[in-house]
């Protein structure tokens, strides 16, 4: 499955025996230090992990929301795929997931903190433990050790050792940290050492951001309100045609304190979480032999006071299919294999999967095809000149997405929003032609002829194409641009694209698995409707997340979506009552 050079520069590599896998939750491109000028922002281990490493500037996480995310980066393919085409839904137990490949090669593999694979969902944002007797618990998809959450979770987490539930002190990146280095210790003392692979998946800086005191103190200046009254004496100044975050003065000192003090203060908690587990396998003096892979799972949510645009500068957020709903930071660490340095090869979460395959020598059969992803190995002993001969595809909610070296094509469906005038043509007025309603209208040329052909296949939606390099912002389309060259890469998008739709279909369809067929999956529902929570409602009410969140216990009626609250409608025993006809 690896071309020979690259078996040969593994051979030559140093061995690599455990393999940790950091995902942070709605983390944007722009929520590192190195892009925030005034030093705001304080992420120091993420910094020296970077300069240490391999950053990489143009990585994609494989869906603008977190379920479909985390699909894509355990299975290597498009989460379409995998059944889980929005948050919330649950992976199917016929995938092949990297944590099922390396187990059957001998590794131990453990996962720690939020999973979001199980089909379960809480009332608003919240999460709970995974239950040891659900369909869908880790180890279902290869990870015999586990201390999870299906959902969100910070300070003094409500988390499931292998489905024995278990209240944590702490907050939640430096918990579930903690027992990953717990796990690794004792796992390196035992009589006949695996090799492991360590999925540490946090919950932060996805909200309701409850950071400790002492993380707080160290963003309170941003709301002194001293030279700004009031947060809405602070005006910000908003870029046309953007969907980017506002741009504040930079002199502002007045923010509230929820949106900047506890953010800000949870992602410094998890950037120094990162910093505990840095530490400990240099103590553990395995550093040399540990692959360090971090990622975000998608962009960040459409904050308006925030004084730093948490998606860097570019076009959206979580939820869309632009910019920065999809890029996310990265950076992989390995001592001794990768030099320091950052890299504009592009990079998605497809590829996690093949290139630890390559590099552990796992067999073309450990992974389900199709395959979206290829192996980056090559890029870790340096910059491949050649590029990336396989173009990065995406598909959310009706927008579909084809990166192409430094190119971007957006088509989505004409009832979206988008093409209401939200998108396209309202922001992106200066489009140049193949030929304008001003000039002579030239003989058909190659050019134009390839355009017409491509906007003929698109009569039910509207197409966008962006340079990356030279628009970062996606601001100027450049779809018809009379360019020849442009042109025939855009005619290749397209047929990629149109493949890779058609391969989608088949694998919905459950046609890439032995049994030809997708086999039942539970149903996606709030855990209050799911039987096997009944017996555990009281202990995850008591739990401060459900005290401050919920006023009454999940009463439910036959025909809701959701469930309510009440807690005086639980049985005496504890437990919920049985659900309403």
């Amino acid at each position: 499955m690896a071309s020979t050079q690259s078996v040969e520069a593994v051979r030559h590599a140093p061995p690599v025996t455990h393999i940790v896998q950091l995902l942070s939750d709605d983390q944007g491109w722009g929520e590192v230090e190195w892009r925030d000028p005034e030093k705001r922002l304080r992420t120091p281990n993420l910094a020296a992990m970077a300069a240490n490493g391999l950053r990489l500037e143009r990585y994609y996480s494989g869906s603008p929301v977190c379920s479909p995310a985390r699909a894509a980066l355990l299975t290597g393919r498009a989460p379409h795929r995998t059944g889980v085409d929005n948050q919330g839904m649950p992976l199917r137990l016929q995938e092949k997931t990297v944590a099922h490949a390396l187990q059957r090669a001998g590794w131990h593999c453990a996962h720690f903190g939020k999973m979001h694979l199980e089909g379960i969902h809480s009332l608003g944002i919240g999460g709970g433990p995974t239950l040891g007797n659900y369909s869908h618990r880790p180890s279902a998809f290869g990870f015999e050790t586990w201390i999870s959450n299906y959902g969100v979770f910070d300070l003094d987490p409500l988390l499931s050792r292998e489905g024995e539930i278990e209240a944590f002190r702490g907050e939640g990146s430096e918990v579930i940290v903690r027992e990953a280095l717990n796990f690794i210790r004792r796992e390196a003392k035992a009589p006949y050492p695996k090799p492991l692979f360590v999925a540490v998946h946090y919950a932060s800086p996805h909200d309701p951001w409850y950071a400790h005191t002492a993380d707080q103190a160290l963003f309170r200046d941003l709301i002194r309100c001293e030279r700004y009254k009031t947060p809405k004496a602070c005006v910000p100044t908003r870029v046309k045609g953007r969907f980017a975050a506002p741009v504040w003065p930079r002199d502002c000192d007045c923010f509230l304190e929820h949106h900047v003090v506890r953010y800000y203060a949870e992602l410094h908690s998890l950037d120094r979480s990162v910093g505990t587990m840095r530490k400990g396998l240099r103590e553990l003096g395995i550093e040399n032999r540990t692959l360090l892979w971090f990622s975000s799972d998608n962009g960040a949510q459409p904050f308006h006071e925030v004084p730093d645009d948490p998606n860097g500068g570019l076009h959206g957020f979580k939820k869309q299919m632009l910019e920065g709903g999809i890029r996310v930071p990265a950076i992989v660490e390995w001592p001794g294999v990768i030099s320091p340095r950052i890299t504009h090869y592009p990079v998605s979460a497809y590829d996690f999967f093949p290139t630890i395959a390559e590099i552990v020598g796992l067999p073309a059969s450990s992974m389900l095809e199709p395959q979206d992803g290829l192996s980056i190995y090559k890029l870790f002993l340096g910059e491949i000149p050649s590029g990336r001969h396989k173009d990065i595809l995406m598909s959310f909610r009706g927008v579909d997405v084809s990166v192409h070296s430094d190119l971007k094509l957006v088509r989505w469906a004409i009832q979206d929003r988008w093409a209401s005038g939200v998108h396209s043509r309202r922001f992106y007025p200066n489009r140049t032609r193949c030929s304008t309603a001003s000039a002579p209208i030239p003989p058909p040329s190659e050019c134009s002829q390839a355009w017409t052909r491509l906007s003929a296949g698109y009569s039910n939606h509207t197409v966008a194409l962006f340079n990356l390099s030279a628009d970062p912002e996606e601001r100027y389309d450049l779809w018809g641009a009379d360019d020849l060259r442009l042109a025939r890469t855009a005619v290749h998008m397209e047929k990629t694209m149109g493949t890779f739709m058609l391969s989608l279909k088949r694998s919905r369809a459950g046609l890439d698995y032995p049994e030809g067929r997708v086999m039942p999956q539970p149903p996606e529902d709030v855990w209050c409707k799911i039987d096997a929570y009944r017996p555990y409602a009281h202990r995850i009410l008591q739990h401060h997340q459900y005290r401050a969140s919920a006023s009454a216990v999940y009463r439910v009626n036959g025909s809701d979506t959701m469930c309510t609250f009440d807690r005086r409608a639980l049985c005496a025993d504890g437990s919920l009552p049985p659900p309403e006809e």
